[in-house]
């Protein structure tokens, strides 16, 4: 895993705070705004030895879940 590369992810569960978590190379990198079940190109923007955050790119597989906003 590298800082500021690109990978395309499948967010698998939540954090206590609502954000996605996804796995990458056994490690756990943690993508806000994302909802399970979806596949991102998610940005890493900290990589830690265990852990990872990263921000949401573009959509790859949304989930129907996905709802738009009004605003």
């Amino acid at each position: 895993m590298e800082k500021n590369r690109e990978y395309q992810l499948k967010i698998e569960g939540y954090t206590a705070e609502g954000a996605g978590v996804a796995r990458l190379e056994g490690r756990v990198v943690f993508v806000p705004n994302t909802i399970r079940g979806e596949r991102w190109q998610v940005q890493l923007l900290k990589v830690n030895k265990n852990v990872a955050w990263g921000r949401a790119e573009k959509p790859v597989l949304s989930s129907p879940c996905r709802v738009p906003s009004d605003c």
